[in-house]
């Protein structure tokens, strides 16, 4: 499998938009990456675009970046359609096993072959 190199990955897909998968985008946003977040929650899209206003602020005080204000991403409330183009994919759903087993079934078939899946799972 021919992987992309890490400095080279620009299209970033975010699952999950509870505060790890908001703080993940704020950490790709600063880094001048395209980012879609994804997440079934109909009050995901506003509250992990108010952690981002909150956040970047911060960011910016940090030297983090020097943006005075944030890039856009791409809100996708499906999975599979999500990662589509995704050079990366962050998951940071709940920490739940059946959940995460079947948000890997929903974007198995859907993510390009050379995409890196990574997780924020810190206890399955």
């Amino acid at each position: 499998m021919n992987l992309i190199a890490p400095d080279s990955v620009q299209r970033i897909t975010v699952l999950g938009a509870g505060t790890i998968g908001a703080g993940w985008t704020v950490h790709f946003l600063a880094h001048d990456k395209d980012v879609t977040v994804c997440d079934v929650n109909p009050e995901a899209e506003s509250r992990v675009r108010n952690f981002v206003g909150a956040a970047w602020p911060t960011m910016l005080r940090l030297g983090m970046t020097d943006r005075k204000t944030p890039p856009e991403f791409l809100f996708i409330a499906d999975p599979a359609t999500s990662v589509r183009n995704a050079q990366l994919i962050q998951e940071s759903a709940p920490e739940d096993f059946a959940t995460k087993v079947a948000l890997y079934e929903q974007i198995e078939a859907a993510m390009p072959e050379t995409t890196v899946l990574a997780t924020s799972t810190s206890g399955l």
